[in-house]
C-alpha cells in the first residue's frame, strides 16, 4: 500500500512539472529542466524584445508663424523650450505672444519690458530659469521664464488663434505627442498697432520615444546546457589526464 501510494505521489509530481511547463510555454518562456534549456526547439514563432526607451532633444525653426515637427513617433513630450531670434519693436510693453499646439496653448510673453523700444534680442522661455522677463525694466536677450504681467483673460488674439489657456508655464505641453504643427501668434494690444519684428523662432522639445525592437526568430535558438555543469567537468578531466601522464 505504501508502495502504490509512493507511485501515486511520484505520478502527481510529474503531471504538476508538466502542467507548469506547458503553461511557461503558452506564455512564451522557455523554462530550465535539468539544466537544460527543452523549450527552445518546441515553440515556433519570433521573439520580440520587451519595448525600451530612450530621451532626445531635437530642435526645430522656422521664420513663419508655424513650425511642423516630425521625426518623434510614438514620443511623449517631456520639457519644452521656445527661442525668439531677432525680436524687435518700438514699445517692448505692447507685445503679446501665445504659443499653441494642438488643443494646449501658452503665452510666453505679455505686457514685459516696459514703454522701451528694442532691436534685435534673442529671448528664451524655460520654465527653469531663475526669474520671468521684467516688467518696466528695457527687454535684453537672455532665458526668461514665461511672463504675463497682465491678470489671465486679459489679453486677446486675432482669428485664428485660439483663447489664451490659463496656463503658466512650458509643462502644459508635457505628456502630449510632439508632432506636429507648432504656432506662434503675435499681437500689439495697444493701438495704433504697430509691426512686431521676429526674424525666427525655435521650438526645442525634450522627448521620451521608444527604442526599434528587436525581433528574433525562435527557431535560431538553440538548445545550452548550463555554463557552470559544462566547466565543472571541463576542469575535472583536464585535471585527470594531466595528473595522470604526470605519475607515468
Amino acid at each position: 500500500m505504501n508502495r502504490l501510494q509512493s507511485r501515486i505521489s511520484r505520478f502527481r509530481q510529474r503531471a504538476a512539472l508538466t502542467g507548469l511547463a506547458i503553461v511557461l510555454l503558452g506564455a512564451g518562456a522557455t523554462p530550465l529542466l535539468g539544466g537544460q534549456d527543452v523549450a527552445a526547439k518546441r515553440v515556433r514563432g519570433p521573439v520580440v524584445a520587451a519595448p525600451s526607451y530612450q530621451t532626445v532633444t531635437k530642435s526645430f525653426s522656422g521664420a513663419g508663424e508655424t513650425i511642423s515637427v516630425s521625426g518623434l513617433e510614438q514620443g511623449q513630450i517631456l520639457d519644452v523650450n521656445v527661442t525668439l531670434n531677432g525680436f524687435s519693436h518700438v514699445n517692448a510693453d505692447d507685445v503679446d505672444l501665445l504659443i499653441a499646439h494642438g488643443s494646449t496653448n501658452l503665452i510666453v510673453m505679455s505686457d514685459a519690458g516696459g514703454n522701451n523700444g528694442v532691436t534685435n534680442l534673442t529671448l528664451q522661455f524655460d520654465d527653469s530659469a531663475p526669474a520671468g522677463l521684467p516688467d518696466e525694466i528695457m527687454l535684453s536677450s537672455g532665458t526668461f521664464r514665461p511672463t504675463n504681467h497682465l491678470l489671465q483673460g486679459a489679453d486677446t488674439f486675432a482669428a485664428p488663434a485660439p483663447a489664451p489657456s490659463t496656463n503658466t508655464t512650458l509643462a502644459a505641453f508635457n505628456g502630449l505627442d510632439p508632432n506636429g504643427v507648432w504656432q506662434l501668434f503675435i499681437s500689439d494690444d495697444t493701438p495704433p498697432a504697430t509691426a512686431v519684428s521676429i526674424t525666427s523662432w525655435e521650438v526645442q522639445i525634450t522627448a521620451r520615444v521608444p527604442v526599434a525592437q528587436q525581433t528574433i526568430p525562435r527557431d535560431n535558438l538553440k538548445r545550452v546546457k548550463d555554463h557552470k555543469h559544462h566547466a565543472h567537468h571541463g576542469k575535472g578531466k583536464g585535471k585527470g589526464n594531466g595528473k595522470g601522464h604526470g605519475r607515468k
